[in-house]
């Protein structure tokens, strides 16, 4: 094989690699308040997929751990529950904002505009976003 065609055939190899179906935009996080460790994480996770896919976890060096929680109200109140998985229904977006569905990132110790959070999705998918790291109003530093 030719060093042309070989240059052709791994551009038609890299042009043909499958694309994530999974977009992962708006991506900020909240800081701890003074003397805590815990910050908030928010963004929108759209699925251009034909099936669901679910969010099973997310890390970062900035955290100790990270899990994913959802809001609901009982009655008057407000409560926040951890979960395995967040689905992401096909041709969907799931938003995760303050007061609903949202990440927890524990031991928090961020610096700088943005931190590094890795998803991982059930179908093996990996997805790094650099998150804006935001004052505790939520707007931008």
């Amino acid at each position: 094989m030719t060093a042309l065609k070989r240059l052709a055939f791994i551009a038609c190899i890299a042009g043909c690699a499958p694309q994530s179906s999974i977009d992962l935009t708006k991506a900020w996080v909240r800081p701890p308040a003074a003397g805590l460790d815990v910050a908030a994480g928010y963004c929108d996770i759209a699925n251009r997929g034909a099936a669901p896919i679910a969010l099973v976890a997310v890390r970062s060096p900035a955290a100790t751990s990270i899990s994913i929680h959802t809001m609901s109200s009982d009655g008057d109140m407000m409560q926040m529950r951890e979960v395995d998985r967040l689905v992401v229904p096909p041709h969907g977006t799931v938003s995760l904002a303050p007061g609903g569905a949202h990440l927890m990132l524990f031991g928090f110790n961020g610096t700088g505009n943005s931190v590094p959070l890795t998803f991982e999705f059930d179908d093996g998918t990996q997805r790094e976003v650099a998150f804006e790291l935001r004052s505790l109003t939520g707007a931008p530093q």
